[in-house]
């Protein structure tokens, strides 16, 4: 089982300029299953997520079940 890709969402549940946006993740695999994550915010969220999709280039193709 495989990872094939990486999906990002920035959601802001509220509305508001100053509330907390939320940042979520999908991992796919060959087999058409998936996982869903919420990464931590350490900093600006479209840092966050670009850094996401950085590691994305080096996760796919390795098998989704070695998590060390």
């Amino acid at each position: 089982m495989k990872i094939t890709r990486i999906d990002t969402w920035i959601v802001n549940p509220v509305q508001s300029p100053t509330a907390l946006n939320y940042i979520f993740l999908k991992m796919h695999t060959d087999e058409g299953l998936y996982g869903i994550g919420q990464p931590y915010s350490a900093g600006p969220d479209t840092a966050v997520t670009e850094v996401i999709h950085d590691f994305e280039t080096w996760l796919v193709g390795r098998d989704a079940r070695d998590v060390e």
